[in-house]
């Protein structure tokens, strides 16, 4: 074999691999079109028969009925039984999750209290134990000096709650990110205040248009 032979042979090679790469592009750009297709072609091959018998049927005198009208009444069949559906099963849908949502806490507490019944869980803590865990010991643990106390000298960073009506919310997302970005949000009822730094960051779940935090380092930062 001759070396322009293998050059050749080289270069189709390449051609090739570029080809199926452009090609594989091209229908992972196209995907949406293709599954729409797709699908259309299942309906149709599904709803054949039934657009025949609608055919068959005559309108008027000798005159059957045309093709088209065979599938729009098809169609509008299939639209007709989906809306209805919809406006069956979303509002009890809606309603039931907005339910388990507000039901929620209650049932992980009466799940707790099942699990330590039974021995799979041998401790439960405390609301004070919570707070310290959530508070003075992350601060601890990242040695943030003057936080995680209510204390005389100590940054006043504080979150003022009401613990018998303190609940999640149901997640929502929102696009108030650079570019459009999407995130999710996870806001809670119950929560009367935010305080960061001194000053009230958040009122009732709603910012209040106060920047008093900080960047926070911990010692082998900050050195």
């Amino acid at each position: 074999m001759t070396t322009s032979t293998i050059r050749g042979l080289i270069a189709w090679t390449l051609a090739m691999t570029a080809l199926a790469v452009a090609l594989a592009w091209v229908l992972y750009l196209a995907r949406g079109v293709l599954l729409l297709v797709y699908v259309s072609v299942l309906l149709a091959i599904g709803f054949g028969p039934i657009v025949r018998a609608i055919e068959r049927k005559r309108a008027v005198g000798p005159r059957r009925l045309p093709r088209w009208f065979a599938i729009l009444v098809v169609y509008l069949v299939i639209v007709g039984v989906l809306t209805i559906t919809g406006f069956l099963v979303i509002p009890p849908l809606i309603d039931q999750t907005q339910e388990l949502s507000t039901r929620l806490p209650d049932l992980l507490d009466k799940a707790q209290d099942f699990l330590i019944r039974h021995g799979v869980i041998s401790h439960t803590i405390t609301l004070e134990e919570a707070v310290r865990m959530l508070t003075f010991d992350n601060a601890s643990a990242w040695e943030l000096e003057g936080r995680g106390l209510i204390r005389t000298g100590y940054a006043a960073d504080i979150v003022v709650f009401d613990d018998e009506h303190i609940r999640p919310r149901l997640p929502t997302v929102e696009e108030d990110l650079p570019g459009g970005a999407r995130r999710l949000v996870q806001k809670a009822d119950g929560i009367a205040a935010t305080i960061v730094n001194g000053g009230l960051a958040l009122e009732n779940g709603e910012p209040t248009g106060a920047y008093a935090g900080t960047v926070l380092k911990g010692r082998l930062a900050a050195g």
